[in-house]
């Protein structure tokens, strides 16, 4: 019996409803238009309108897109840029419905995956434990995954005990700049001497890169990425 794809769900489904909800209503007041038997008015309200929905139903789909389409790639570039070994053991920080976190499996046949998060659901439609459990085990990895509940600003890991650490569209939801870089500073943490590891995120990728360099880590970071929805960075570097 064919195993049933994962569903990771939709990214700020909120913002993504209220996008299309705002959009159909302009389309609607613009086929309306048509029944103002003034020239002039008829003009105005079709023109603003028409032309305010196209933009909006357009950022619609693109983050549609960039969530169901571009992430799964985007997703896959990061792991095959670690270029993993196949046996190291792996934390992803704000690990969501886990699409970062199966892909890194499928990568490590003999290692181990490790994902935490708080579960919000404004960030991600239906983002719960068990759903990445289950999208994991549609995977075939969930004997590889271990999830767990928590900041990550204070992760309940020991130091030096992962081979590299990831982390997507999680960091920026962090208020404040001290708070961010509190997390930034447990990953170092928790990362052996000579760990990897991989941000990719929609703002603050240049803040990050500079803090991670201020602590003596070996920093790049990618041109910006415009298949997702708002565009954003990958940062890539390891522990010295």
């Amino acid at each position: 019996m064919r195993q049933c794809k994962a569903d990771y769900g939709i990214d700020a489904p909120g913002v993504v409803r209220n996008f299309f909800l705002i959009s159909l209503s302009l389309l609607m007041l613009s086929i309306f238009s048509f029944q103002i038997q003034s020239a002039l008015w008829f003009w105005i309200v079709f023109l603003y309108s028409f032309f305010t929905f196209l933009p909006l139903f357009a950022t619609g789909c693109w983050m549609l897109y960039g969530t169901k389409i571009a992430k799964p790639k985007i997703a896959l570039k990061i792991i095959q840029n670690l270029k993993l070994t196949g046996n190291e053991k792996l934390l992803d920080l704000g690990c969501g419905r886990g699409i970062l976190l199966c892909e890194a499996a499928k990568h490590l046949p003999h290692g181990k995956v490790y994902g935490i998060d708080l579960w919000s659901s404004k960030d991600q439609s239906g983002n719960r434990p068990e759903k990445t459990l289950e999208n994991a085990d549609r995977e075939g990895v969930k004997e590889r995954v271990s999830i767990h509940t928590g900041d990550v600003r204070f992760l309940p890991f020991p130091d030096s005990s992962f081979d590299v650490v990831v982390s997507s569209l999680c960091l920026h939801n962090i208020q404040g700049k001290e708070e961010r870089e509190k997390s930034l500073l447990e990953m170092l943490r928790v990362l052996k001497p000579g760990g990897k590891f991989a941000i990719a995120d929609i703002q603050h990728a240049k803040a990050y890169a500079e803090f991670l360099i201020s602590q003596n880590a070996n920093v790049e970071y990618s041109k910006t990425n415009y298949s997702y929805c708002p565009p954003l960075k990958i940062i890539e570097g390891r522990k010295l």
